[in-house]
């Protein structure tokens, strides 16, 4: 077999609020994804304006786009916000709304009718739990007491694919947490996690280069935020375990790094038993290098079906590059 490397790191510093900052949903929906690695602007579907009960709102953010009653006809119709990517919206407000309601009418991936309700928010972010590709208006159930604007979530970037930080200021162990976005190859990747609690951050088990959706199951305690922590995976080696062979590792690890070389005969690309990536099983026993700081070799007496280097902590730019042998390769 060809060696073949992968690397993990450097990261970015992480901090906790850089895909989506602290925000306190009232009720089970998305979270707005506006950390400095997010897409979401708080006003391009609708800029800052006062609601007036049962009356929508204008659509007069960057999103907008005048509808015509005919394909040919030129004659224009309604103003809708067309999403750039089809993500939840969120509703902010200035005020206090937690009195209101916000009916929501807009339009899926497929240009079906897609409509719900989001309770409001006091002096903060509402989020949408359906997804829209197109917004036909927004309509609250009253008065709002100050003034609300209207943004699309987009999506948040990150350095590299990492793991992804959830920090909740209450109590969260009640909820669950789904996430979904893409790994290192722009694969979808999603998994559901248990929230956490003040001072125990949780943090998911796949690596994320982008969040395209974060979403909780109800009201949280307090707030959440949503970032990054010092802890990402590099890609899986794909080794052939109809060989004989042993397979030689060295890991080169470059600044202050601490990391581990991890093992799993999981298959998620199984055709008879895939197992999902969330919940792979990856094992350091057998693999010799555990919480390492220095470069370091070692020899498999077996093949396992993948392995990877987890880096669980570094300071920037500190890496760890691991090249992966297999002596012999299965014969036609």
């Amino acid at each position: 077999m060809q060696p073949r490397v992968v690397q993990v790191g450097p990261l970015v510093a992480p901090t906790a609020t850089n895909i989506a900052l602290a925000q306190s949903p009232i009720a089970a929906g998305a979270l707005a994804l506006n950390g400095a690695a997010g897409g979401a602007v708080a006003n391009n579907i609708c800029l800052s304006q006062n609601g007036t009960a049962a009356t929508a709102l204008i659509i007069n953010g960057a999103l907008k786009q005048a509808r015509f009653a005919a394909p040919t006809s030129g004659v224009a119709g309604a103003v809708i916000a067309v999403l750039p990517v089809i993500s939840p919206i969120y509703i902010t407000s200035a005020g206090n709304d937690n009195a209101l309601t916000w009916a929501v009418i807009g339009m899926d991936r497929n240009n079906a009718a897609l409509s719900e309700t989001i309770s409001g928010a006091n002096a903060g972010v509402s989020a949408s739990a359906n997804s829209y590709k197109s917004i036909l208006s927004i309509t609250p159930s009253g008065n709002t007491a100050s003034t609300v604007t209207v943004g699309a979530m987009g999506l948040a970037t990150l350095d590299t694919a990492r793991r992804v930080l959830f920090t909740s200021s209450g109590t969260d162990t009640g909820l669950t947490i789904s996430i979904s976005g893409t790994d290192w190859a722009g694969v979808p990747i999603s998994e559901t996690l248990i929230g956490g609690s003040s001072g125990t951050p949780v943090y998911t088990v796949l690596d994320y280069l982008t969040v395209t959706h974060v979403s909780v199951s109800g009201a949280t305690a307090g707030t959440i935020s949503v970032g990054t922590n010092g802890v990402a995976s590099s890609q899986w080696i794909n080794l052939d375990t109809f060989a004989m062979g042993t397979v030689n590792i060295q890991a080169v690890a470059s600044g202050t790094v601490n990391y581990t070389v991890e093992t799993t005969n999981d298959d998620p690309a199984s055709y008879g038993n895939p197992i999902a990536r969330s919940v792979v099983t990856w094992d350091a026993a057998s693999g010799g290098l555990i919480n390492q700081t220095l470069s370091a070799s070692y020899g498999f007496p077996q093949t396992p079906l993948y392995m990877r280097v987890l880096l669980n902590s570094n300071t920037n730019p500190g890496y760890v590059r691991m090249t992966a042998v297999q002596h012999l390769s299965a014969t036609a």
